[in-house]
């Protein structure tokens, strides 16, 4: 932070000097637990409370890639089932096998590795929404 630099943009032999500035706490627009069934804006699977020291109460959102989804204690799920929102922050079977925009991923197991208070559980999945 505060060091100059020469950068030549594009290398059209323009040079700018600049000064390194410190980013400051960047932050993604406001988000909720999904209320809605087979929401089309679902951008991730909430993982976890931020738990530092720092007086900010981040969300760790899991988006692309594998993770934990919890899924509606009435629902049967089994591998290469689609999920959509439950609307109550919980996942649902999806209507059918199409990937759609409301598609938050694919069953990988229906072995459950968590079950909740609600008897909602958690299943290994494959995450296409993010």
């Amino acid at each position: 932070v505060g060091d100059k630099v020469n950068h030549d943009h594009e290398g059209k032999g323009v040079v700018y000097e600049a000064t390194i500035e410190k980013t400051g706490d960047v932050k993604h627009v406001m988000c909720k637990i999904s209320d809605t069934a087979d929401c089309t804006n679902v951008y991730g699977v909430f993982m976890s409370w931020d738990n530092d020291d720092d007086s900010v109460n981040d969300m760790y959102v899991n988006a692309v890639g594998t993770s934990l989804v919890r899924i509606h204690k009435d629902q049967t799920v089994s591998k290469g089932d689609l999920l959509t929102s439950n609307g109550d922050g919980t996942a649902k079977k999806q209507d059918d096998d199409i990937i759609r925009s409301k598609t938050i991923g694919k069953v990988l197991s229906n072995v459950k590795q968590e079950t909740y208070s609600d008897s909602s559980y958690t299943v290994p999945c494959a995450l296409y929404c993010g």
